[in-house]
């Protein structure tokens, strides 16, 4: 009598074959510079009031209209990854940030710099959740420790950075410099993305799959469930036409 011997269950693929390490270097990059303007632009805060003219409560606007903006489209920025793709609406961003701080260093006067500054604040807020997206689908399962503490580790040197080269500019160069400073980095990280980081495949979705997703049974209302035991005569629960 001859037994057949079960089939070794299958081994999930690795998430990417690339080297990983590359391609996390180049998200650090886009994250990094994306934390390090938040801080280093308060050492600046002095300087553009003195020559806007500006009153201490209006120059505050300058990072509270940053921070409010942040808070708009940070949530807004995994949906905006799964619509278009991760990698593109990554380089978009990094591009669209180098050109928010050209902006922001062309500023003339306060109004101008606060509208620039929220500008800004669109890319500068999906730059860190895409990043952190993309890095767990480029990073192999049994690497996302040492993946994470890299990426940490960006997130902690650029608050640290920030002040002591802001103020350094600030002191012996010029302000706007500490927003010019962001568009080499941008443009550099914006081609070595569309080179170094991989494709992925499924990651937007096609209307029809939010089309199916809001017709499912917890989108729709009780009354399309309801029970039509004299049409139906069984008791069993059945959709409406509409749905």
């Amino acid at each position: 009598m001859s037994t057949e011997t079960p089939s070794a269950p299958s081994v999930p693929a690795p998430r990417s074959s690339g080297p990983w390490a590359v391609s996390l270097i180049v998200l650090v990059t886009g994250m990094f510079m994306s934390v390090l303007d938040v801080s280093i632009v308060n050492v600046a805060i002095p300087a553009m009031q003195k020559d806007f003219g500006a009153t201490t409560e209006d120059i505050q606007w300058v990072a509270t209209s940053y921070s409010l903006a942040l808070g708009v489209i940070v949530p807004a920025s995994a949906w905006l990854g799964e619509r278009i793709g991760l990698k593109r609406a990554y380089i978009f961003s990094l591009i669209g940030f180098a050109a928010g701080s050209a902006l922001c260093g062309l500023a003339w006067d306060l109004n101008s710099m606060i509208a620039f500054r929220i500008l800004q604040a669109v890319p500068g807020g999906v730059i860190p959740v895409v990043a952190l997206s993309m890095l767990y689908r480029i990073v192999p399962r049994e690497k996302i420790g040492a993946a994470m503490g890299m990426y940490g580790l960006g997130i902690i040197v650029a608050p640290a950075v920030g002040p002591t080269l802001g103020g350094y500019l600030v002191e012996y160069i010029d302000w706007r410099l500490i927003f010019f400073i962001n568009v080499p980095i941008g443009v550099v990280g914006a081609i070595a993305a569309v080179v170094l980081l991989p494709g992925f495949r499924g990651a937007s979705r096609s209307a029809s799959t939010y089309r199916a997703s809001s017709r499912s049974p917890p989108a729709c209302s009780p009354c399309c469930w309801r029970s039509r035991r004299a049409s139906r005569g069984d008791g069993r629960a059945t959709r409406c036409s509409s749905c």
